[in-house]
């Protein structure tokens, strides 16, 4: 080996380290702008903000959730959950429209980001997003206790668009029984 080889081999493993240090950063940020874009979504549902949590959503994201279908949220019957999809952002809306959610108004806190999501980088710009979300109701009373608390288990994929982070697929499940179908894709 020459002294030229010796150097050229010192130089690409410099610029080599300088590209997996660069790599490294921008996945951090990226992982950053992910887990912002998680408390924007619960920020966004606590608060009616809907045309802004729609906007998290690419244009043909869909969201396939298992959702309630009755009026009366501070007394929830079990048996009118059920797995729900939406497909679209006009679609998608509707989510946090519904009479439910409407009627949880001011009284939900949403942690879309329970405990730290586990995000797995497809690539530079798709990565997957597991975690639980917890959502809080709190009494319609003066005291304003926690009346219920529904656990979930998320499984997001998110796309990277012009520099930013949007959800294009979202699949929750309450945590229990209903997760159980979800495991395999979870394990992925």
């Amino acid at each position: 080996m020459t002294v030229e080889d010796t150097a050229s081999v010192a130089e690409e493993s410099v610029v080599d380290r300088l590209d997996r240090l660069e790599r490294s950063n921008r996945q951090m940020r990226d992982e950053l702008e992910i887990r912002r874009l998680l408390a924007w979504y619960g920020f966004y549902v606590d608060h009616g903000l809907h045309d802004e949590w729609a906007g998290l959503f690419t244009h043909d994201a869909s969201i396939d959730i298992t959702m309630y279908h009755g009026d009366d949220p501070s007394n929830m019957d079990p048996d009118l959950f059920r797995p729900t999809v939406y497909a679209g952002r006009e679609e998608i809306i509707k989510v946090v429209r519904s009479p439910a959610m409407v009627a949880m108004a001011g009284r939900t806190q949403h942690h879309m980001d329970g405990q730290p999501a586990i995000i797995d980088f497809e690539s530079d710009d798709v990565a997957v997003a597991t975690a639980y979300a917890v959502l809080y109701i709190v009494a319609d009373s003066p005291d304003r206790t926690v009346a219920q608390q529904i656990l979930t288990v998320s499984r997001l994929q998110f796309v990277k668009s012009d520099g930013e982070w949007f959800i294009r697929r979202c699949v929750r499940r309450r945590l229990g029984a209903d997760t159980l179908p979800l495991l395999p894709d979870l394990r992925r």
